[in-house]
């Protein structure tokens, strides 16, 4: 049956895949490999395989916001969260999250949930499903500022580097890593991502089973 697009973006589809990969990876992965672009890769999502949330928005917020908080009556939150998260972020970098920042993004998110639930009735179901996932997306890198070791999401380890799928499957197997979700920005790469991720793991499949043309070009 064929991915369909919310299994992607939600991670569960690209860590079926990468199960399958693990699975065959007895002593390293075989079969001719796909490349994978620097502008994908930076908006694939990777946490630890216990990672309480994802920090996918720390590390590439866009301002595109949803349709629904665009509404001027949301401009105050806007303009607070697009202040803090950035300031946040550079904070988990470093590993020294500000109690009262934290608190503040807290709060306007708080609020912004408040404001939106009030216009369930009137906003259009699929703007309205958007706006609930941003801020969901929100809530999921709000705990990871809240975790005590949130510098290592940050860390190298966990923002690998790789020119090809078959790199970062490898670098993840051995590291125990997986894909969390992709926020709002994320989308395009994820499904690109996934068509890339899904080729090589036929090829690795064929490879596995001693098909020669499959090791062509290794």
């Amino acid at each position: 049956m064929a991915a369909s697009a919310t299994t992607v973006l939600s991670g569960s589809e690209l860590n079926m895949v990468l199960d399958d990969l693990r699975r065959l990876n007895t002593d390293g992965l075989r079969g001719r490999d796909v490349e994978l672009s620097e502008a994908v890769l930076e908006h694939i999502n990777i946490v630890p395989k216990s990672s309480p949330g994802n920090a996918g928005m720390l590390k590439s917020f866009s301002r595109d916001w949803p349709e629904v908080l665009k509404a001027s009556e949301f401009q105050g939150e806007r303009e607070r969260i697009e202040a803090l998260l950035p300031k946040l972020a550079e904070q988990a970098k470093a590993g020294r999250v500000n109690a009262a920042d934290l608190q503040n993004l807290i709060e306007v998110k708080e609020v912004m949930e408040a404001r939106l639930a009030g216009q369930i009735q009137e906003a259009p179901a699929p703007k309205y499903i958007r706006a609930k996932r941003f801020l969901e997306d929100l809530q999921s890198s709000i705990r990871i500022l809240r975790q005590p070791d949130v510098a290592k999401y940050f860390t190298p380890a966990n923002s690998p580097t790789a020119k090809t799928v078959r790199e970062l499957a490898q670098y993840m197997i051995e590291h125990d890593l997986r894909f969390a979700p992709a926020v709002t920005g994320d989308e395009v790469a994820y499904l690109k991502f996934y068509q890339a991720l899904a080729t090589y793991d036929v090829v690795a499949n064929r490879a596995a089973n001693g098909d020669d043309l499959a090791m062509k070009a290794n």
